[in-house]
């Protein structure tokens, strides 16, 4: 029985663990894509800029992504903001 229990936790961790990683390539993907675009368009929307903030301090804070994505969002941090007069 403690082998079986054992063997249950285990499955578990692992499960999550998968889940957290699945989780981690997914925001990467997103803020990669949105940063790009945002790039592209020269501009960015003001709650569009915090949300990606806030999904890229998800994924490095909060899963342990290693920083690949802090250039992209320097430049999407410098951009001007849509709507707004400079």
């Amino acid at each position: 029985k403690r082998k079986r229990k054992y063997d249950k936790a285990d499955t578990r961790d692992k499960d999550l663990q998968a889940l957290r990683d699945g989780l981690k390539w997914v925001l990467y993907d997103r803020v990669r894509y949105l940063g790009q675009k945002y790039i592209q368009d020269g501009s960015v929307d003001f709650d569009d800029r915090r949300i990606l903030n806030l999904m890229h301090k998800s994924y490095h804070d909060g899963l342990g992504g290693n920083g690949d994505l802090d250039v992209i969002m320097g430049e999407v941090n410098r951009l001007p903001l849509k709507g707004r007069v400079a």
